[in-house]
């Protein structure tokens, strides 16, 4: 198999230009996806937490800022505000806004998986484009 050094250079600059920057992005996606399905599973423990309590009155250390607390109470806490899209809040009762995180988590998880399967087809292209060149620089040097 007889391959030029022209040829060899196409082949680096597509695992360059098109390979390394879809691994990348899809490397973030799958960053973006993980940070989002740790927020609602935190969300989800304290809302499990909150169903649990069984008290009139909630107090807690609320963060001011600047590593600043302040001893905070709670007199309303059978709603909670939730993330519903980027922009978008809702104040939904516990037992709806737990239902909504639980069906938020199955289809993040589902993304999830999905970018899982798409990288790691690109990392095996990236290997075998790797393997490929490997092989044109010992044809090319014999």
């Amino acid at each position: 198999m007889a391959v030029s050094a022209e040829e060899k250079e196409k082949f680096v600059t597509f695992m360059r230009e098109r390979i390394h920057k879809d691994f990348e992005k899809y490397a973030a996606d799958l960053e973006q996806v993980n940070g989002s399905i740790k927020e609602y599973s935190d969300l989800s423990a304290l809302i499990n937490k909150l169903t649990t309590y069984k008290s009139d009155h909630l107090e807690a250390m609320v963060d001011m800022g600047c590593n600043m607390f302040m001893q905070g109470s709670i007199q309303k806490w059978d709603t909670i505000i939730v993330k519903m899209d980027n922009e978008y809040f809702a104040e939904l009762p516990l037992e709806r806004a737990k239902k909504f995180v639980e069906e938020k988590l199955k289809l993040l998880r589902q993304r999830a998986d999905r970018l899982i399967e798409v990288f790691n087809s690109i990392r095996a292209h990236d290997r075998l484009m790797a393997s490929l060149i490997n092989e044109l620089d010992v044809d090319l040097q014999s």
